[in-house]
């Protein structure tokens, strides 16, 4: 007979009341309960009394080469002498070039990502300043900050003008383009998430009708150029996206 299923077993059942459980099919149709948990759990943990698991080692012998593998590098990191660890430094290098002061990190080894940290502070903080010295087996990096205040105004680089940015023009047919022009407002003002999605859009079209799709977000403009017969193609599939996001031009 079939037994209604209920979502934990009681006090004489096999899981003396602790686990909750599953109904799973069975075979000839029949209904049985099974483990909600991971049954697999306890056949890589082993029993108590020190039974093998399912990779072979009991519970003991699993938790100890977890516990060599987590503190390998860590054992490793301080026999060098370091004050200061590969991952970590690549986090205080930012922060440094803002300081004010010199700042000293006794460090194993750069990283990439400590060299690449170095490069960008030298790109977004102008007047920070690096200097490397080998002692021993071990690097001193010394970081001149240029003592930024909270609340003053941003470091900023020098950068060149961008006219695009101050006079931004529209762009201009040509023969083997198509200049499609939508409601104002439509890209210019659309929020980044949105933006992101539409270029992803605009790149698979590209790239299904073999034309090229160029977004003009501040003319409120999609530019689109290849052979008439692409041109044509890209013109039908972008009616049914931009149906889509703004509900036609």
């Amino acid at each position: 007979r079939q037994e209604p299923a209920t979502g934990s077993q009681g006090r004489g059942g096999r899981g003396g009341g602790c686990g909750s459980s599953a109904v799973t099919g069975g075979k000839g149709g029949k209904w049985q309960a099974k483990p909600a948990y991971d049954s697999g759990f306890e056949e890589a943990a082993g029993s108590r009394s020190g039974g093998k698991g399912k990779g072979g080692g009991s519970l003991s012998e699993m938790l100890t080469a977890a516990a060599r593998e987590a503190a390998g590098p860590l054992r490793d990191q301080l026999a060098t002498g370091a004050a200061v660890d590969c991952h970590l430094a690549d986090q205080i290098i930012l922060p440094a070039s803002l300081a004010a002061g010199k700042s000293s990190l006794l460090v194993a080894a750069l990283s990439l990502h400590a060299k690449t940290a170095i490069h960008i502070a030298e790109l977004l903080v102008p007047g920070v300043k690096f200097h490397q010295e080998t002692r021993g087996t071990l690097s001193l990096l010394e970081i001149e900050g240029i003592g930024h205040c909270p609340g003053s105004e941003a470091p900023t680089a020098a950068a060149e003008p961008t006219p695009s940015r101050a006079v931004p023009r529209a762009p201009v047919a040509r023969t083997d383009e198509e200049i499609i022009t939508l409601a104002p407002g439509s890209l210019s003002k659309a929020k980044p998430e949105m933006m992101g999605d539409f270029r992803n859009d605009m790149s698979q079209l590209a790239e299904f009708v073999g034309a090229t799709v160029d977004i003009d977000a501040v003319n409120d403009r999609l530019v689109v150029r290849g052979g008439p017969r692409e041109r044509k193609e890209a013109q039908a599939e972008l009616e049914k996206v931009l149906e889509f996001y703004f509900g036609g031009r």
